[in-house]
């Protein structure tokens, strides 16, 4: 029996550990903000999706963000664009978005509309090691050089937004141009959405339409504009022309496997686990 209990524990430990390596989260209740494929979309949460990071978007012509957990939004929200193979400025300075709608309470009725800009500022941008070249661009992020979008861009990113997840998401994509992307351009757009957060069961969103879409391959991200940035799961989006089946990259498939060693433990906790959070 105490044999036993001794391997549980390590089990449990273990978990732990991957957990926390991987999350960045420090066991901490986290917030959570989804990428979905917008209001009207089969998934406008990003959590009814399988696999959920990055959430399928189509041609990514309507997207959205959706807030839940301890994460909340006091007046903007930030929307991170990846573009495969895009060293250059793509935009020239003209925003890509377009109509945007609010909910305050989602499933609900639209409680107003935002508005966008290009921006270099805020949310903890310019952290990293990119800099800012204007028109919300920040140049190549080099998937061999640079591994965590935290690292490149902004600390606010948690770990899974890496060049490891992105590459296996374009890779899945079976176009031989985004076999093994080596650039991604990134640009960021700020939001203007009056505040917006989880209450009575519901969920902030925000549903974005992008006129004539995006690249295949690209990665969406966002962040909220809280003190709590650092302690938000973002979960991503990606840009799937076709809406071909994407696999779970691989390492998000060892690190499931690894907690499954931990069933009885995360049972006991899941209740505290708010939805779509992803380790």
């Amino acid at each position: 029996m105490m044999r036993i209990k001794k391997r549980h524990v390590s089990l449990v430990r273990a978990a732990l550990l991957l957990a926390t390596f991987f999350g960045g989260l420090g066991g901490a209740v986290a917030g959570v903000i989804n990428i979905g494929n917008g209001a009207s979309g089969s998934d406008p949460t990003g959590t009814s999706c399988s696999p959920c990071d990055p959430v399928l978007v189509g041609s990514g012509s309507n997207v959205s963000i959706e807030v839940q957990g301890s994460a909340s939004i006091s007046n903007k929200v930030l929307l991170g664009i990846l573009i495969p193979n895009n060293t250059t400025d793509l935009f020239g300075g003209t925003n890509p978005l377009g109509t945007i709608t609010l909910y305050g309470a989602f499933p609900g009725a639209s409680t107003g509309t935002g508005s966008s800009a290009f921006t270099g500022t805020g949310f903890g941008l310019g952290s990293g090691t990119a800099t800012y070249q204007g028109n919300g661009f920040w140049g190549a992020y080099n998937t061999t050089t640079n591994n965590f979008l935290s690292n490149f861009l902004d600390s606010n990113f948690n770990s899974s937004n890496n060049s490891t997840n992105f590459v296996a998401f374009d890779n899945s994509l079976g176009i031989p141009a985004l076999t093994n992307v080596v650039d991604f351009g990134v640009y960021t757009i700020a939001i203007t959405t009056g505040p917006l957060a989880p209450a009575g069961g519901k969920v902030g969103l925000v549903d974005i339409q992008i006129p004539g879409g995006l690249p295949d391959g690209s990665i969406l991200v966002a962040l909220d504009d809280t003190p709590d940035s650092s302690t938000v799961w973002t979960n991503a989006g990606g840009v799937n022309q076709g809406n071909r089946s994407v696999p779970e990259p691989a390492s998000l498939t060892l690190l499931g496997a690894a907690l499954l060693a931990s069933s009885l433990f995360r049972r006991k906790t899941r209740a505290a686990t708010p939805q779509g959070a992803r380790t």
